[in-house]
């Protein structure tokens, strides 16, 4: 099975973030591997809830980050952390909708993950490497 690491592209620089982002891909890594070992869904729904709640604490340390750091852009990186965890929690309550695909859940995950960091976290670390230079 594909283990997903950050390569040197994706490294932020910021020893907490980049590590958090690790954990977190070694997490839906972990679930990824449990339902190729065929997992049913009560087996993955406290996976998901600790992937939530790291991922929380994540956009909680970002976000202490951007303040300490006045990134202009922590208003809109804000709503796009709480538009993200908006749209994992909802699988947290599977009985208000059909249980979803193992797959579509992974596949969203790393999304959540890996695309988040290129379009958003990167341009904070180039960011807080240009204020360090000043």
């Amino acid at each position: 099975m594909e283990r997903h690491e950050l390569g040197e592209e994706l490294l932020t620089g910021h020893p907490l973030i980049d590590h958090q982002h690790q954990t977190l891909l070694s997490l839906i890594d972990s679930m990824a591997e449990a339902v190729a070992n065929g997992a049913s869904w009560p087996l993955m729904l406290p996976r998901l809830q600790l992937f939530v709640r790291l991922l929380e604490e994540h956009f909680r340390s970002e976000e202490q980050v951007m303040r300490e750091q006045y990134y202009p852009d922590y208003a809109e990186h804000r709503a796009v952390h709480q538009h993200l965890l908006q749209q994992v929690r909802h699988w947290l309550h599977p009985s208000s909708e059909p249980t979803p695909d193992p797959q579509t859940l992974l596949e969203t995950l790393y999304a959540v993950v890996l695309r988040h960091v290129e379009e958003e976290d990167l341009p904070l670390a180039f960011f807080m490497r240009r204020q360090a230079r000043c």
